[in-house]
């Protein structure tokens, strides 16, 4: 289960990439060969970088490819100082899960899947936003 992250003060260094997904390896002479670093099954993460004078900047969101199988944030091609420094965008990269865990449903996290869809079905239920309210006008949304 997820824990939560130790305290700190002041600004915190966020200077390294999270480990890469379990994956396999990709094969020599792909433009996807590197190697990888640190592998993990805990390899949720997110990377930003900010431009100095990023004051209301755009937000630019990169989801790194390999088919839901290979890949990961950390990789030199999708390393984002350079794009956030010559655009002004902030760029912001993830890891996200491959392979079988990409696809894993575990049981506890389809029954909040249902208590949230729950939410949103029943008109006798306080829904977060009006839009989402079943009794709502679709259209607007168009």
């Amino acid at each position: 289960w997820p824990e939560a992250f130790p305290d700190w003060e002041g600004v915190r260094q966020a200077i390294e990439f999270g480990p890469a997904c379990p994956q396999p390896g990709a094969r020599p002479g792909s433009i996807y060969y590197e190697k990888l670093g640190e592998v993990s099954e805990d390899c949720l993460s997110l990377n930003v970088w900010v431009p100095d004078g990023a004051d209301d900047a755009p937000v630019f969101v990169w989801i790194h490819g390999g088919s839901l199988v290979t890949g990961t944030s950390s990789q030199a091609m999708y390393d984002g100082a350079n794009l956030a420094r010559e655009t002004g965008l902030v760029v912001v990269t993830i890891n996200y899960r491959l392979g079988v865990l990409g696809y894993l449903a575990h049981p506890e996290l389809s029954a909040a899947r249902r208590r949230a869809q729950a939410r949103t079905e029943y008109p006798d239920r306080q829904s977060p936003h009006p839009l989402l309210h079943p009794a709502a006008n679709r259209r607007a949304l168009l």
